[in-house]
């Protein structure tokens, strides 16, 4: 099968551009995860930390599937 290299590159640009947009997710997610973190005390705060570190594992998750479907194209 032989594919234009104009649709490689598009298909190669638009992960890339998801890539960045989830990296981007995770480094926010850290950095309020950090800040959480500091208040131990605060029963809310630690929840807070709990959903946002499922959703760093979902931003993750995510990520992963749009490589195997970037792979697969």
């Amino acid at each position: 099968m032989v594919l234009p290299a104009v649709c490689v590159m598009e298909a190669i640009s638009a992960f890339d551009w998801k890539r960045i947009d989830r990296n981007r997710l995770k480094d926010e997610l850290d950095q309020q995860l950090r800040q959480l973190q500091r208040s131990v005390d605060v029963q809310t705060a630690q929840r807070l930390a709990t959903e946002l570190t499922q959703a760093d594992l979902t931003n993750a998750k995510l990520l992963s599937e749009l490589f195997q479907r970037w792979m697969i194209t």
